[in-house]
């Protein structure tokens, strides 16, 4: 049983979630100003320690950066649509699947939608009571700041209307008091 070149050798590699990827936001880029007409400057990733230069056309954004593939850049275009009370949003069209997009992920130096990619979030893969343990951990980060002989105290600041709507959630899921 088991001679030589028996068994699994090539392992698949571990599975890429889009939380592992660069990401591109409209949303990120509006609050910080980007999309307010045209014009130039640096994007940056401090995760990864990637940067990029980036401008804005009326209806395109151009990336460029050597670890991006093509020569000129890559273009990503802007989709508006319609809001219900006046006014538009903004979006990326996939520059593969043509779909409106909010986020791109960047693999392999192409930013394409995680359709495309087929890049699952990592709670997708997790069990009910797995999401449940990461969404209970992630409640006690927001409520709790540090612990005081033993004890659990609130963060200073939050107002004790928020504190307690937070702590019967918390309750509610199956936290300790």
């Amino acid at each position: 049983m088991g001679g030589v070149g028996s068994g699994y050798w090539y392992r698949v590699p571990r599975r890429i979630y889009i939380e592992d990827t660069l990401q591109l936001d409209i949303r990120d880029l509006k609050r910080q100003g980007v999309l307010n007409g045209n014009g130039s400057g640096m994007l940056s990733w401090p995760v990864k320690q990637l940067s990029a230069e980036y401008s804005i056309g009326s209806a395109e954004v151009v990336l460029k950066a050597p670890w991006l593939v093509g020569k000129q850049g890559q273009h990503i275009f802007l989709s508006p649509s319609d809001c219900n009370f006046g006014g538009q949003r903004q979006w990326f069209e996939c520059g593969a699947c043509f779909r409106r997009v909010a986020s791109l992920c960047c693999l392999n130096g192409l930013f394409r939608c995680r359709h495309c990619y087929c890049l699952p979030y990592r709670t997708q893969g997790m069990t009910k009571e797995a999401r449940q343990f990461v969404k209970l951990n992630k409640l006690e980060q927001l409520i709790f700041d540090r612990y005081d002989n033993g004890f659990r105290c609130k963060k200073y600041g939050m107002h004790w209307k928020t504190y307690m709507k937070l702590m019967t959630q918390y309750v509610n899921m199956g936290g300790a008091q």
